[in-house]
């Protein structure tokens, strides 16, 4: 996914090499960086807030001086070192290739890493407006945490929004866990909701683990690797509970009041 820096790297020099490749120009004057500043269509996929899917995207490079400059250069180190050369942040427009919505890309190097963030236009885009405000805002939170890889707080905002949406289907309980374990109780006795009878014992698993902070890890790298990996698991679980419990009927409304006009079974006279 191209909000994930290494991701973004990689479909960046994927695609200097490519220009490079192509490129016959025998005049010396043009600038070698010059080349990245032709948008491409990404071959990696970038979340559409309008869409609420993983769309391609089109990338155009709106600053490629400092970070994005380097990389510019194939043989150039993948991070400064050098403390007295301050690089300026890079700056790219991706654009939907399905709904045109536009999103902003800042690349800069900070604690000795290149850091990748992307910022949306606007809060929510049409797809999700008919879902219930309260659940609908902790997954715009844990998306805007998602796009600048703080993956502690995304995770942090995708378990209030299924705590919210277990709550929204009777789940009273006071935690989460104990949402999460009264759900289960309800599939082993074939009691609960037909969305979640369906659901495979990987599925099920995932979902335990978003409920058990007591597995997290006791070191900072694996805390923020953990983090990272439960962050995409549970946004996962997200959307599929939306779209089954949600999505899936808002749909099926809307396709019977197209074919029938007002949601009445036409029947031929």
């Amino acid at each position: 996914m191209l909000n994930i820096t290494t991701d973004f790297i990689t479909e960046a020099k994927q695609r200097i090499c490519t220009v490079n490749r192509f490129d016959h120009s025998t005049d010396s004057d043009v600038p070698h960086k010059e080349l990245s500043k032709k948008s491409w269509v990404s071959k990696d996929s970038l979340y559409c807030p309008n869409c609420a899917q993983e769309r391609t995207v089109r990338i155009e490079v709106l600053k490629d001086t400092g970070v994005f400059s380097r990389l510019c250069d194939l043989t150039a180190p993948l991070v400064n070192t050098d403390t007295t050369n301050h690089e300026t942040a890079s700056m790219f427009l991706f654009t939907c290739e399905q709904c045109s919505f536009e999103l902003v890309g800042l690349m800069y190097q900070a604690d000795g890493k290149i850091k990748f963030a992307i910022f949306s236009k606007s809060d929510v885009g049409a797809a999700r407006k008919e879902l219930p405000s309260r659940i609908l805002h902790f997954i715009e939170q844990g998306e805007k945490c998602l796009m600048v890889e703080a993956y502690g707080a995304a995770l942090s905002m995708y378990r209030v929004a299924v705590e919210q949406i277990l709550h929204d289907q009777g789940f009273a309980e006071e935690m989460l866990d104990a949402k999460i374990k009264a759900l289960m109780v309800k599939i082993d006795n074939k009691t609960a909701n037909e969305w979640a009878m369906g659901w495979s014992d990987s599925l099920l698993d995932v979902v335990k683990k978003i409920g058990n902070f007591v597995i997290h890890p006791k070191n900072l790298e694996g805390l923020k690797k953990h983090e990272a990996e439960l962050a995409f698991e549970c946004k996962a679980v997200v959307e599929l509970l939306i779209y089954d419990i949600y999505e899936s009927k808002i749909k099926q409304t809307k396709l019977l009041n197209k074919l029938t006009g007002n949601g009445n079974v036409r029947r031929n006279p």
